[in-house]
């Protein structure tokens, strides 16, 4: 009986010592510092909104800055690399206005008659051959593969 008494308290005493030594770990080491004073900044990283080169500086290494102050102006090459590319797109764009006001030459004229010609030829061909495509794949010489080939043609001539 005292055997199991004394094995009890033992057990009973290593788990508060466990218990214990748990609550410690957990609460883990006093972090922070308390204190009383003013801070000041020495040194600040600027950075702008937008892409460009720092031009003209109006302050010098070392020197104080306050608050709103200019120190540099920002240069744009970007902006004006686009000014200009929009400025040739507009001079483009009236050239090609001026272009189609003043009319077709007759060389443009006879191109568009050759093109539309040549094309009316094909669409011509493609309606031949589909009909031939018919024929044969009714008569079971071609499969329908093939018919739908000539079929695809002929509707692509019809555009």
């Amino acid at each position: 009986m005292k055997r199991k008494f004394i094995l009890i308290v033992l057990v009973v005493l290593l788990g508060s010592g466990a218990y214990w030594g748990y609550l410690r770990y957990k609460e883990g080491p006093a972090q922070g510092l308390e204190a009383t004073g003013t801070i000041e900044a020495t040194q600040v990283q600027l950075t702008a909104k937008l892409p460009g080169t720092l031009q003209n500086f109006t302050i010098k290494a070392g020197d104080p800055v306050k608050k709103d102050q200019l120190i540099a102006t920002l240069e744009r090459n970007d902006l004006v690399a686009q000014k200009e590319r929009d400025a040739l797109g507009v001079l483009k764009a009236r050239a090609h206005l001026d272009d189609l006001l003043s009319g077709a030459r007759q060389q443009e004229i006879q191109e568009m008659e050759i093109a539309v010609s040549t094309a009316q030829i094909r669409l011509e061909q493609a309606a031949r051959d589909y009909e031939r495509a018919v024929a044969l794949h009714e008569a079971k010489a071609i499969s329908q593969a093939d018919l739908e080939k000539a079929d695809y043609a002929y509707r692509q001539a019809q555009n």
